[in-house]
Formats: structure tokens, sequence, C-alpha cells
């Protein structure tokens, strides 16, 4: 996989672990999951990573358990 399609396969998980994207919370967990091991894999920039963490962090305060 190119870094190009790596990009747009973590934007779509980062989409679909959003809040409002309709997914199931183990969806949006797994999502966040995967989108990570692809930053970390192909080697993103601090800025995507950062963006990564703020949504861990509202998903976080979002999800009732």
């Amino acid at each position: 996989m190119s870094k190009d399609q790596a990009l747009i396969k973590i934007r779509k998980l980062l989409a679909m672990a959003e809040k409002n994207s309709g997914a199931t919370e183990n969806e949006m967990i797994t999502a966040m999951a995967m989108a990570q091991t692809l930053m970390l894999r192909h080697r993103f920039s601090p800025n995507l990573v950062q963006d990564f963490r703020r949504i861990m962090r509202h998903h976080r305060h979002s999800v009732a358990y």
C-alpha cells in the first residue's frame, strides 16, 4: 500500500470512528486502532497523529459505557 493509499484509508477509518458515523461502538474502537496502526506503519507526521489523539479524547468523553 502506498503512502497516499494509506492516508486515504486512515481518513476513512477516522471518519468511521467519529461519534455520528453510524458505526457501532466496537466498530469505532476497531477503526481507531486500525488507523493508529497504519499511521505508525507509514510513519505519518506528528500532526496526523495529533489529530488522531484529539479524536480519541473526544471519543472517550462522548461514548457512554
